[in-house]
């Protein structure tokens, strides 16, 4: 059986504030070009180059700007597994594709 924040990791969750123990997600399949479009509206090409100029920093500036998945002030011990599935203390260069949310299993009783 898998932990809340093994759940929470393999659910795309990846760190975005220390501070407040936040975590977000790559919430959409179409997660580049959403943010593409809401960068530069007037240009979807432009905005396109934008958002792959970015490069690996890309999934993490959607996860902490544009993400409508955002948890926060999760138990520490959930968010350092999140954290460190992310291979480091911030979610740079590790996922970059969507995964949908694992539910949570109740334990049967």
């Amino acid at each position: 059986m898998m932990t809340e924040g093994e759940r929470l990791a393999a659910s795309g969750y990846r760190a975005v504030s220390n501070k407040y123990r936040m975590i977000a997600r790559l919430d959409r399949p179409d997660w580049l070009e959403h943010m593409a479009r809401q960068y530069t509206p007037w240009s979807f090409e432009e905005g396109m180059r934008w958002a792959t100029g970015l490069g690996e920093g890309a999934a993490d500036h959607y996860r902490r700007v544009y993400s409508k998945d955002v948890l926060e002030n999760i138990s520490i011990e959930d968010y350092n597994t999140v954290r460190r599935s992310g291979g480091a203390s911030h979610g740079w260069g590790r996922l970059t594709e969507y995964l949908p949310v694992i539910e949570k299993v109740e334990a049967p009783q």
